[in-house]
């Protein structure tokens, strides 16, 4: 795994034919199917299951780039917050980037970049990306399917195929399904 600046992922998004809006990161405006699910914030519980649909369905790819693009918490994203520091899964997110050779803080290092033999790291990556409401976008090259982690309580999935099975395993789980 390789860490990226904010630089480097929009770099890495331009690459392959997202355009980021100005403060933020979204999932563009497509004529590809998309879909969306919305949860409440009781998601914790299927939080990893969430991921690990993501994980499966998710096509192959040469690299993938999952992008914390922002949060809800302070500057430093819960480094400095004691809230964040006291929670497991901040944690084992921390520990897991330092076992990695990163030792900046997330918000100096925000992008996942990942070989397809690192795929089961997304479900590492993501899960507290949803627990802790971060805005994230993941990308591949090739660029078929999107899938974007919102602090709005919901996932949102473009892709060039099946998109009636993202939102049929996301429902199974509970969630609504959404539009946008």
């Amino acid at each position: 795994m390789e860490f990226l600046t904010r630089d480097q992922c929009l770099e890495f998004a331009r690459r392959v034919g997202v355009t980021p809006r100005k403060q933020d990161v979204d999932l563009p405006e497509t004529k590809k199917k998309h879909d969306a699910v919305f949860y409440e914030d009781s998601l914790n519980p299927i939080a990893q299951r969430c991921v690990e649909i993501v994980v499966e369905l998710f096509p192959t790819y040469k690299h993938a780039l999952l992008w914390i693009s922002g949060s809800p918490g302070v500057e430093g994203w819960g480094e400095k917050d004691s809230y964040m520091r006291e929670r497991e899964s901040w944690k084992r997110f921390v520990d897991l980037r330092r076992s990695h050779g990163e030792e900046r803080r997330l918000y100096d290092a925000p992008g996942h970049l990942l070989m397809p033999e690192e795929r089961p790291l997304i479900a590492e990556l993501a899960e507290p990306a949803i627990l802790h409401g971060w805005d994230s976008l993941l990308l591949a090259k090739p660029n078929v399917t999107a899938v974007y982690f919102s602090h709005n309580d919901d996932i949102r999935v473009i892709s060039d195929k099946n998109i009636t099975r993202w939102s049929d395993a996301f429902t199974g789980l509970g969630l609504t399904k959404g539009s946008w």
